[in-house]
């Protein structure tokens, strides 16, 4: 006879959909913040969504059971988990992520078996799967989400890249500005410029405004493959943006970096990596699935492929160093043997 846990196991992965659809809505109902502030009962909760009592309490029961809310005879309170992650306001709230995951990249995976047997993607793409141009407020909704992502990998990335003796750090497809934030905090002589388009400078002024840091950081709006970069940075950053990408893409941004950079200048790339055998990390594994659903060619990659890449277009003395969860950082120098 087959072990029980076995197929519950398997339970578990072919009906996440149900916990985690679930799970994205009390983000974008902001379940967890209510409750962090007080509204800790099935009917204050209720009321102050205006859903019916059985909607709350089924919700916030399945909460509890995935240790994000603890329930205490009829009240509830956020655990550490949800306190720290989920709370509107605090330092690492990650919120903003999932209500965008929610709104914009849920419905698509609906369609992910067309997505595999035509490889080309289904979200924000025309009837040939070439992609459309998102809205404003998409691309709004989608800086916030990075922003919130990538905060605890801004710090991360503050404390362990020594940019010290740099001055002027180009950040490409920068979204929110949250990487230049974090380097320029820990570096007093850097200064940085956020490349990307205006719907995105736009939000990105209202996160560097918040950090103090708008005499430091300015942002450029652009098309990042139209035209050369600006030849006044001597360190260029990818951060979140090759995995979007094909290969000849990625390679034609690292040779305009190249020849942009001054000698002795650096490239500094921050993505999911992939390990050499291609099936680990989870998280840089599972990300290809939503790259075959949203992306036209982009992916994943291993160290190798950037260390090949960098080197075919000039680069010298590639490394890498871990960052912060699933992101790994990847430098490399111009000009050096």
């Amino acid at each position: 006879m087959t072990d029980g846990s076995k197929s519950e196991s398997l339970l578990r992965l072919g009906l996440g959909y149900w916990s985690s659809k679930a799970f994205l809505t009390a983000c974008e109902l902001k379940l967890f913040t209510l409750v962090h502030q007080g509204t800790d009962s099935v009917e204050e909760v209720a009321r102050a969504l205006a859903i019916p009592h059985r909607s709350a309490r089924i919700l916030m029961d399945a909460m509890a059971s995935l240790d994000l809310l603890a329930k205490e005879g009829g009240s509830y309170k956020t655990t550490d988990l949800s306190s720290e992650l989920l709370v509107e306001g605090t330092p690492a709230y990650m919120g903003d992520f999932f209500v965008a995951v929610n709104r914009m990249f849920y419905k698509p995976f609906v369609q992910f078996e067309q997505a595999l047997r035509q490889g080309r993607p289904v979200w924000s793409s025309d009837a040939e799967g070439r992609h459309q141009p998102v809205s404003r407020e998409e691309a709004a909704l989608c800086t916030r989400a990075m922003h919130g992502l990538g905060k605890l990998t801004a710090q991360a990335f503050g404390r362990s890249r020594d940019l010290s003796e740099r001055t002027h750090l180009l950040d490409i497809g920068g979204g929110s500005g949250v990487m230049s934030i974090g380097a320029v905090q820990r570096n007093p002589l850097l200064e940085a410029t956020v490349l990307d388009r205006p719907a995105v400078c736009e939000v990105a002024k209202g996160y560097i405004s918040q950090a103090g840091l708008l005499d430091r950081i300015k942002t450029l709006e652009g098309d990042i493959f139209t035209g050369e970069y600006p030849p006044s940075f001597d360190v260029h950053l990818y951060s979140n943006v090759l995995h979007n990408f094909k290969e000849d893409d990625c390679l034609a941004l690292l040779a305009k970096s190249y020849r942009s950079l001054p000698s002795n200048g650096e490239v500094i790339i921050i993505d999911y990596l992939l390990g050499e055998n291609e099936i680990s990390p989870e998280f840089a594994v599972v990300f290809n699935l939503f790259a075959l659903v949203a992306m036209d060619g982009g992916e994943t990659r291993t160290f190798e492929h950037y260390k090949s890449w960098l080197e075919s277009v000039g680069f010298r003395r590639v490394g890498l160093k871990p960052l912060w969860g699933p992101s790994t950082l990847v430098r490399a120098l111009k000009g050096q043997g």
